[in-house]
């Protein structure tokens, strides 16, 4: 599994996150905000299972549910506890998870909760 680079304002990236107002995406969107991250984000209409960008959601995610983070490896983090330490393992200076484990950033611990 290829290892991600760290992601910080104004550098390009073709990372996204998948949300819908009001819904667990929310927590993500903060730490992505509190993290100073640059990712792009895409509305979800859980009732149709369609983006905003006008993307069938359900071709992202199977699952069907937000959030959901497509890497920009081609990869998608599906489970809002995966992506909220993803964003937060790309922003060590913001010491948004107090504990770093010695595989932090890599993709080991991604797919082993995901």
């Amino acid at each position: 599994m290829q290892k991600l680079g760290r992601l910080h304002r104004g550098q390009d990236t073709s990372i996204k996150l998948y949300y819908t107002p009001g819904a667990g995406s929310l927590a993500s969107r903060i730490v992505a905000c509190e993290a100073g991250l640059q990712i792009d984000y895409d509305k979800v209409d859980l009732k149709n299972q369609t983006t905003a960008s006008g993307c069938s959601f359900s071709k992202i995610n199977p699952k069907g549910g937000v959030p959901a983070l497509s890497l920009n490896n081609g990869e998608v983090l599906t489970e809002a506890s995966v992506v909220v330490q993803f964003l937060a393992d790309q922003a060590p200076h913001a010491q948004l998870i107090l504990w770093r484990a010695p595989w932090t950033g890599t993709g080991s611990r991604n797919g082993s909760i995901s």
